[in-house]
C-alpha cells in the first residue's frame, strides 16, 4: 500500500522527498476509497485515512488526532 513508504516527518519539505510524501499520503487516500467501494473490509482504512487527510488539512501537522488516525490507517492495513 502507498502507506509503506510514507514518511509524515517529509511531508511538506522541498524537493523530492517532499513530494513523494505528499504523493504517497494523497494516494493511500484514493486507493483505499478504490479498495472500499469493492470490498467493505477497507471501509475503516479508507475512513482512517480521510479522518486523518481531513485533520491534516485542518493542522497542518501531524500530531494528536492526525497521527492517531494515520496510526490507526497503518494498523489496519497490516490487518488486511
Amino acid at each position: 500500500m502507498a502507506l509503506d513508504g510514507f514518511d509524515e516527518t517529509k511531508y511538506g519539505t522541498k524537493g523530492k522527498d517532499g513530494d513523494i510524501a505528499l504523493n504517497r499520503f494523497a494516494a493511500a487516500g484514493a486507493l483505499a476509497v478504490s479498495a472500499a467501494a469493492g470490498d467493505r473490509r477497507y471501509k475503516p482504512l479508507a475512513e482512517a485515512l480521510r479522518r486523518s487527510q481531513f485533520g491534516y488539512a485542518q493542522e497542518l501537522a501531524f500530531k494528536g488526532e492526525v497521527k492517531k488516525e494515520l496510526t490507526k490507517a497503518r494498523r489496519l492495513c497490516e490487518d488486511l
